[in-house]
């Protein structure tokens, strides 16, 4: 009886050890544990892993924009630098403008004029021209009422050609403390006075002084326009003095202060010469 007992129980468990199901033992709760945080630090690796390729996407971006900014902020001072330069040269323009002549010895120089050539043909319906190469008549040179040839009973005519109305002149200015001096000189050819060239020979023109003078501040002496003209005021003519009647044509030697007008004086004119147009407009 014992025997059979013996020989059931190993037959039992060689069962049991051949069954799969009886082989595999159930996970125990410890297990379960671990292979849930298994997945949990897998999961968490996985995140990392993207964070950490979008933080180098980012960072690769942002390091390209810096590059970008940099090449911007460098082109951008350049241009800055550029229009700095220019607005520079425009002050230094505006400020110091060109000088007008050269300097010796602290003294500007200035030397102008013009060279000129005229070509005249006068009729004269009714008077003859005088004739008189060694004194000729300054109707040839100057448009003047009083010399047109009037009488006579016949036309005439005359041409006349030249380049005497050529000028030359020099400015000197310079400083001395608080004080300002200047000097003028300023020549033409155009004089009918005495002998000169004739068309025919050497065709010369006696030097003839226009205007002449030295100024100290507002003190003038010499020879200039007279104070009874205003240059200014003569129309544009191809003649050279222009129409000559009613105008006031006068170089002489003279002493000159010049005291400027003040600007509230010069306002209270200008007012008085509009109130008495007004008035003269609408009496």
């Amino acid at each position: 009886m014992m025997r059979i007992s013996r020989y059931t129980l190993m037959a039992g468990t060689a069962l049991m050890a051949l069954s799969p199901v009886a082989a595999t033992a159930a996970p125990s709760a410890h297990e379960v544990e671990l292979e849930a945080r298994l997945k949990q630090l897998e999961a968490a690796v996985t995140d990392l892993r993207s964070e950490l390729n979008a933080t180098r996407v980012q960072a690769q971006s942002t390091a390209q924009v810096a590059q970008n900014t940099a090449q911007i902020v460098d082109a951008t001072s350049a241009q800055t630098g550029t229009v700095t330069k220019r607005v520079a040269t425009l002050e230094a323009r505006v400020a110091k403008p060109a000088a007008d002549g050269f300097n010796v010895g602290g003294v500007n120089v200035k030397i102008y004029g013009f060279l000129k050539t005229n070509f005249i043909f006068s009729k004269y319906d009714s008077g003859i021209i005088q004739q008189n190469p060694a004194s000729p008549t300054l109707i040839k040179d100057f448009y003047l009422p009083q010399q047109i040839p009037v009488g006579g009973g016949r036309s005439s005519s005359d041409f006349t050609a030249d380049a005497k109305q050529t000028r030359l002149g020099t400015t000197l200015s310079t400083t001395v403390g608080q004080h300002t001096i200047k000097g003028l000189v300023e020549f033409d050819f155009q004089t009918s006075q005495g002998v000169q060239g004739s068309q025919r020979t050497t065709n010369g023109y006696n030097l003839a002084l226009r205007r002449g003078y030295v100024q100290f501040d507002n003190l003038l002496v010499g020879q200039e326009w007279s104070n009874f003209q205003n240059v200014a005021t003569l129309p544009e003519s191809t003649d050279f003095v222009g129409p000559t009647e009613g105008t006031v044509f006068v170089r002489q030697a003279q002493v000159r202060y010049t005291q400027p007008v003040a600007n509230t004086v010069q306002r209270v004119l200008a007012r008085s010469l509009i109130v008495s147009n007004l008035s003269a407009k609408h009496p």
